[in-house]
């Protein structure tokens, strides 16, 4: 146990947190001893609000440069997600007794691949985009849309209106031998090139002049039901990135025929 006057904190860039679960923010997580020497023991991170979201890693070990731990906010689009949220750090030792908090607030996302920015339509494109596929912002809800989907894959076909470029999209979890369901889904590969022995979900998202020949990235599924062959509705936010390439692709897509 620490000795009296000993020190904790928790320290994030910043206490504005985006609501996207997409973005995992880090956490730093420090101890002194009264004399200045680095506490060195396991502690235990949590959250004091349920659907706040998630450390990704709860049980930390300090050392002389403390720890680092990912936080996974919740996404905009759940109810109650935005809003204050604290952090405590509790020794192992002790876990009922915090030794540090901190405060932070979980805003809505201005831009990027929060889905906040595809509730304006019940159909709608938002591409954010800096990179070889796409450069510039588009918000597509005037648009002619071509949708197929089955329990575990979602294909699109999207053609804004007085624009003479196309855009396709799919996601899919049929390597995992899962449905399409609410979740996030990280490392991600194109379709058709998901290796058996490492199965994961595949996402593309493409123009008609444009694509990534391998891509790496993560994809949020909000929502989507589908009955038979007929998607009832959607809600997807992406962020991709062309194999190699350190520039980025942020989306959403919501589709309800």
């Amino acid at each position: 146990m620490p000795e009296d006057r000993s020190h904790f904190e928790l320290r994030v860039l910043s206490p504005l947190i985006s609501a996207n679960a997409l973005q995992p923010v880090p956490v730093v997580a420090h101890g002194t001893y009264a004399d200045g020497t680095p506490v060195l023991e396991p502690a235990i991170l949590s959250i004091d609000r349920p659907g706040a979201g998630n450390f990704l890693r709860t049980n930390v070990e300090l050392d002389a440069l403390g720890a680092v731990a990912h936080y996974r906010p919740c996404s905009v689009t759940r109810p109650g997600c935005t809003g204050p949220v604290r952090f405590s750090l509790a020794l192992a030792a002790a876990p009922g007794t915090p030794v540090a908090t901190l405060d932070a607030e979980l805003v809505e996302s201005p831009v990027g691949s929060s889905a906040a920015a595809c509730l304006a339509a019940d159909e709608l494109m938002f591409l954010d985009g800096e990179d070889s596929v796409f450069t510039g912002t588009l918000s597509a809800a005037d648009a002619r849309w071509g949708v197929t989907g089955t329990a575990s894959r979602l294909q699109l076909r999207v053609e804004p209106s007085g624009s003479n470029r196309s855009w396709q999209l799919e996601f899919n979890t049929l390597a995992l031998g899962t449905p399409l369901e609410p979740g996030v889904y990280e490392h991600v590969r194109r379709p058709g090139t998901v290796p058996p022995s490492m199965p994961r979900a595949a996402m593309d998202v493409r123009s008609s002049t444009s694509g990534c020949g391998q891509v790496d990235g993560s994809f949020e599924v909000h929502a989507y039901e589908v009955v038979g062959d007929v998607v009832e509705h959607a809600l997807i936010s992406f962020e991709q990135r062309c194999t190699g390439a350190p520039r980025t692709l942020r989306g959403c897509v919501r589709v309800t025929p």
